[in-house]
């Protein structure tokens, strides 16, 4: 088991994020490397921290909230309204970081 994991700004799959920006494309097929975070989330007990912003205009918010909502506790999160994709490291970033890091 690992201590602690950090996820920022995370897809649910490639598949998902690919149809997208993508939705003529047949990408379920064309894919070779799916990055399938929703289907490895059952088997994750570790601690687990999500950031993401809520302006992200490359993986959308819900991704990273759907992740976050299936995840397995203990699960902790930082969505931000007034974020990107990347997010700035800010001290209330940093805190968060600190803050979740001292919990495991």
């Amino acid at each position: 088991n690992l201590a602690g994991i950090i996820l920022e700004s995370p897809f649910t799959s490639m598949v998902e994020l690919a149809q997208k920006y993508y939705p003529f494309l047949p990408v379920k097929f064309l894919l070779k490397d799916r990055y399938e975070t929703i289907k490895k989330l059952p088997n994750i007990t570790s601690p687990l921290l999500v950031l993401h912003g809520k302006l992200d205009s490359i993986v959308p918010f819900s991704m990273g909230k759907k992740l976050f909502d299936k995840a397995n506790e203990p699960k902790f999160n930082y969505f931000i309204d007034n974020d990107d994709h990347m997010m700035r490291y800010d001290q209330k970033l940093l805190d968060e970081i600190k803050k979740f890091i001292s919990s495991i």
